[in-house]
């Protein structure tokens, strides 16, 4: 009977499919090459294994010595447990009886007298927030309670209430190529149009709130259909993916409402111009998600003939250059190409990076030549892929220290008593997305 398949490449062998017994074994081989073998396990063992299940696997293997061992097989178990709490938590933090199962077995004395500083890394990482909350929590000014649904407040109103502005450029630092800020700007007192916003702050904000919600996201966020009956036991969290797709589409939503709102052909061409503006900085900046979404809302205006004859032969070069990237033609090569090339920080294409990710994920399970052996050069690619899909956001973007709040975010989040320029256009932005998401089915500027 056949165990494991294996390949050669460059040199080294790799596990091409094995029995659920068989990978499970390899964890604690020390012959093993493959550097990355355990996280590849772990990111993907739920496709053949229950969290749970696994977990006392490892408890099991924590008490037995196999013969001929001649290492210490306890710490391997420790260190195969620290990897799973260090890069998959969530698994944890969202399963009451998974962390339960876990901490009770590492609050046994022995373990505790013998592997101390083990058990106390794995607690801490058990045990650490989210990246944004981190974030925002050691914010010295960051001591206020706030959420995304508290933004609606004037959502019944005729007008929004005039919001004061003042503004002071950061100097960027140099991690990549772009456009130079503009010299310090002083917005009008009474702000009733987006018009009188700059086009460098619309696309800082919009670019930061897709970041962290794109950054928000996790490895078991894309593998979450698999869970198709959660049990009570697992608890409920945002669903950035759910989030950031929403979000999506109220903006695509809102950039065409905002100017099909305007009743002057000349208002209508100015914020036209700016939208254009917009999405041109969040290209330069590697943000291809906002860009292609606000592309795409201006796509949707091909009605107003009289709007678009009027723009100048150079905004509609740029918009037509940025239309490339909605090219669907040889599976979005145009876009592809673009990204390729980009550095962190980097916003891909959401529906993409999905698409993508489906076509790795499809892939069966077991091998249809050995119905017993378990794909795992699936769960290679499924990992390389999330590995490279994450490094893209490992750098924060240069303006980052601006934001000091989010209304984009589902859960609470502290917010400054005193806030800048930048964060009370925020609150204005979020308030206007709010606004527009009621008539997003059926919006009479757009019949």
């Amino acid at each position: 009977m056949v165990v494991i398949l294996l390949e050669i490449i460059e040199g080294k062998p790799q596990i091409v499919a094995g029995t659920d017994d068989k990978l499970f074994e390899k964890l604690f081989d020390k012959t093993m090459q493959e550097i990355d073998y355990i996280d590849i396990y772990l990111v993907n063992h739920t496709d053949f294994i229950t969290s749970e299940t696994l977990l006392s696997q490892l408890i099991i293997r924590f008490s037995t010595q196999l013969p001929g061992e001649d290492y210490n097989y306890q710490e391997k178990v420790l260190e195969i447990i620290s990897h799973w709490v260090f890069f998959q938590s969530e698994d944890f933090r969202c399963n009451d009886a998974l962390e339960r199962q876990l901490t009770s077995f590492l609050s046994d004395k022995n373990i505790l007298l013998n592997h101390r500083k083990e058990v106390e890394a794995i607690m801490i990482n058990l045990n650490k927030k989210s990246y944004l909350t981190n974030k925002y929590t050691a914010h010295p000014t960051s001591h206020l309670a706030c959420s995304v649904t508290s933004f609606n407040l004037h959502s019944n109103n005729s007008s929004l209430p005039p919001v004061h502005f003042s503004h002071n450029p950061i100097k960027p630092y140099g991690l990549f190529d772009i456009t130079p800020p503009d010299s310090p700007t002083t917005y009008i007192s009474s702000l009733s149009s987006i018009i009188n916003i700059e086009s460098k702050d619309i696309a800082r904000y919009l670019t930061l709130a897709d970041y962290y919600l794109f950054k928000s996201i996790r490895s078991h966020h894309l593998f979450r259909t698999k869970i198709s009956h959660p049990t009570d036991e697992h608890k409920e969290e945002p669903d950035f993916i759910h989030l950031m797709t929403k979000r999506a589409n109220m903006l695509t939503h809102w950039v065409a409402h905002e100017i099909c709102s305007m009743t002057q052909l000349k208002l209508k061409r100015a914020l036209l111009r700016k939208f254009i503006d917009v999405a041109k900085l969040c290209y330069e900046w590697n943000n291809f998600h906002t860009c292609m979404v606000i592309i795409m809302g201006l796509t949707s205006l091909s009605n107003l003939i009289e709007t678009w004859d009027s723009l100048s032969n150079r905004d509609m070069n740029t918009f037509d250059s940025l239309s490339k990237l909605l090219d669907v033609s040889l599976n979005m090569r145009y876009y592809r190409q673009k990204i390729k090339s980009a550095k962190s920080p980097c916003i891909p294409f959401l529906p993409v990076v999905l698409k993508d990710f489906t076509f790795y994920n499809e892939n069966p399970t077991y091998l249809l030549s050995h119905p017993d052996l378990i794909n795992f050069a699936k769960f290679r690619s499924v990992y390389q892929f999330i590995l490279q899909t994450k490094s893209l956001t490992e750098e924060e973007y240069w303006f980052a220290s601006e934001l000091i709040h989010f209304p984009f975010m589902p859960i609470p989040m502290p917010s400054s008593s005193i806030m800048n320029s930048f964060n009370q256009m925020a609150d204005w932005i979020e308030c206007r997305l709010d606004r527009v998401e009621s008539c997003y089915l059926h919006c009479s500027l757009l019949s």
